[in-house]
């Protein structure tokens, strides 16, 4: 079966930016969602990270969150994550500042978010050039508490991002 993606929206945040949401882009109208994000720049070594916002749109940052994943690097052995317990989901290494268009790209899909009877789980892939060379993650996590998503946070672990892009669709 091929799966179609439909277009929800758009966020764009303009200057440094230590957050930025994508609100109210979950519903009952799919069970799964792609995000693309782009970015032109990052201040410092920073991986990229998320959380999801619940049916108020706060965000959940308590410990109920799992993800482990691989990081590729082309100048050194592959490093292996693994943290069972966590406030975060991680999306993958961020790199470092850098006006370079390849400076940062990441897709992460998000599934069963608007289900209040199962976990919500992400799993995201990206690629960034990196002062020592090129780095690709492929990350997978878990929301661990059934309840009902409605948007999700990307921020930064250190410093900001400038010009960050989110693009945000339904998969049918």
């Amino acid at each position: 079966m091929v799966a179609s993606l439909r277009f929800i929206k758009d966020v764009t945040g303009s200057g440094a930016l230590s957050q930025i949401d994508v609100t109210n882009v979950f519903s009952d109208k799919y069970n799964k969602y792609y995000f693309v994000i782009n970015h032109g720049t990052s201040q410092g070594d920073t991986y990229m990270n998320m959380r999801f916002l619940d049916s108020t749109g706060t965000v959940i940052s308590d410990s109920e969150y799992a993800y482990a994943g691989y990081q590729f690097r082309d100048y050194a052995s592959y490093n292996k994550l693994s943290v069972p317990s966590e406030s975060f989901l991680r999306i993958g290494f961020a790199g470092t500042g850098s006006s370079d268009p390849r400076s940062g790209a990441w897709t992460f899909e998000v599934t069963n978010p608007y289900n209040t009877d199962k976990f919500t789980y992400q799993i995201s892939d990206g690629s960034v050039n990196f002062s020592s060379g090129q780095v690709g993650n492929n990350m997978v996590g878990v929301h661990k508490v059934e309840e009902r998503i409605t948007g999700v946070r990307v921020y930064p672990n250190t410093g900001t991002f400038t010009d960050l892009t989110i693009h945000c669709y339904g998969i049918i």
